[in-house]
């Protein structure tokens, strides 16, 4: 039987008259799967960014693009999009495993993340396929684009909802 994570992922706060809603909406996926590398290892390392009870249902939703790379090698793009509850229960897992450190650069670097009501996040592919996750800026990553919907552009309450999820410290 599937267990609740925690409430939902939602953040409410009164500035003047006004309320700021926040929430997690779309959390979309991406990952490259190169010539040299298993499909299976590849679509594991992406799978293992769920709980394991939503696994098999992301997996019937993994949509495949095969592209050619710059040598003519041979590329397939691995994209999923998640809505809510999933999307919350995803991006707990990540918050719940991204060590301190990441939490803090994420932190530090969310001007340049933060773009509208999406924040942009790189994982490394390989540790994601055994099991943890890690901020990685470039080379092999999963990358996620998580989407907000807030009313108003208050980037303090945006912080504020990220730290309450756990992505940031």
């Amino acid at each position: 039987m599937p267990r609740r994570l925690g409430p939902p992922l939602r953040h409410t706060a009164t500035e003047g008259s006004k309320q700021l809603n926040i929430k997690l909406s779309t959390v979309e996926i991406s990952v490259f799967k190169h010539a040299t590398e298993s499909m299976e290892k590849v679509r594991e390392a992406l799978l293992n960014l769920f709980p394991p009870e939503d696994r098999k249902r992301v997996e019937g939703e993994l949509k495949y693009e095969w592209l050619e790379g710059v040598y003519g090698n041979p590329i397939v793009l691995i994209r999923v999009k998640v809505r809510p509850p999933l999307s919350e229960r995803l991006v707990r897992r990540i918050a719940d495993g991204l060590p301190k450190e990441d939490k803090n650069y994420l932190a530090i670097t969310l001007n340049r993340r933060l773009n509208g009501d999406t924040l942009y996040v790189r994982l490394d592919k390989e540790a994601a396929y055994l099991g943890s996750f890690n901020v990685r800026e470039r080379g092999d990553v999963i990358k996620l684009a998580i989407k907000l919907t807030r009313r108003g552009r208050n980037r303090r309450e945006v912080e504020e909802f990220l730290r309450e999820v756990g992505l940031i410290e």
